[in-house]
């Protein structure tokens, strides 16, 4: 029911809000906010931030369930002084890694990440798949359930984490079936990483060069005897190499049934 009127309400005391429901004292207050709406926004004290109300769930009062009478979700209202965009998508680079990758991104309110929360994990959770946004060039995909293989080297990949509604910092890894990266660090929200992560996994061995081509991979251990400026290849098919942008050196130091050549870049 509406009650018109022909003029301004003010508030009979200082520093009371017209609507009760606009302000809580913290966040775990939020499940008490009676009859909430979608698109309410709250203030919240603890926090001193903004938050907007995206879902209504059930709320069982005395014998009754009660529809749309409980939040079930709300975010963080990052645009300065009121409602606006809201970033929910965390930005990175998906590095040079031939294998394919899993990405494992975690939250913290410790600056040494003693205690943790796992947002991601593209590896073991299904769920957080449908989460991850990769480009191939041509468009954005959901993460494959294998990964995201070598056809994403290079590109953006984006990470939704719209259940992130306050400031926090983030670490995340890359893994492959070599190993996995170092942890790398930011903040969210941010724009994410200013970078392409190392293609050197930090486990389990591998060069750090960044070598263009298909079929080919990187040995873990070069020759002790290569020279200044050569990259030691193995192939995975020795008559299909496929390298573009690098000189095949005629001279090879073993059979050409192992494979492997010396190449230089141009």
């Amino acid at each position: 029911m509406s009650i018109e009127v022909s003029n301004s309400l003010i508030v009979g005391q200082t520093n009371t809000p017209l609507d009760a429901r606009c302000r809580i004292d913290t966040l775990d207050d939020v499940s008490a906010i009676p009859n909430p709406f979608i698109g309410q926004v709250f203030y919240c004290i603890a926090t001193a931030k903004l938050y907007v109300v995206k879902t209504l769930k059930n709320k069982t009062i005395g014998v009754f369930d009660v529809p749309n009478a409980q939040v079930n979700s709300y975010e963080l209202i990052t645009t300065p002084g009121g409602v606006g965009t809201v970033i929910t998508k965390f930005r990175l680079a998906r590095p040079y890694f031939d294998a394919s990758v899993h990405l494992v991104v975690q939250s913290s309110t410790m600056n040494d990440f003693s205690t943790t929360v796992t947002l991601i994990d593209t590896e073991n959770v299904a769920a957080d798949r449908a989460k991850v946004l990769a480009f191939t060039g041509t468009e954005f995909v959901v993460c494959p359930n294998d990964g995201l293989g070598g056809i994403f080297s290079g590109q953006t990949v984006l990470v939704d984490l719209s259940e992130v509604t306050t400031e926090t910092l983030i670490r995340y890894k890359w893994t492959s079936a070599t190993g996995e990266s170092d942890w790398y660090s930011t903040f969210f929200p941010s724009s994410g990483e200013a970078y392409v992560a190392n293609m050197a996994a930090a486990t389990g061995g591998g060069s750090a060069e960044q070598v263009y081509g298909a079929n080919i991979v990187i040995s873990p251990i070069a020759p002790v005897d290569a020279p200044d400026g050569v990259i030691y290849i193995y192939s995975t098919n020795e008559a299909v190499y496929n390298i573009d942008a690098l000189d095949v050196v005629t001279e090879q130091p073993v059979s050409p049934a192992d494979g492997t050549v010396w190449i230089t870049e141009d």
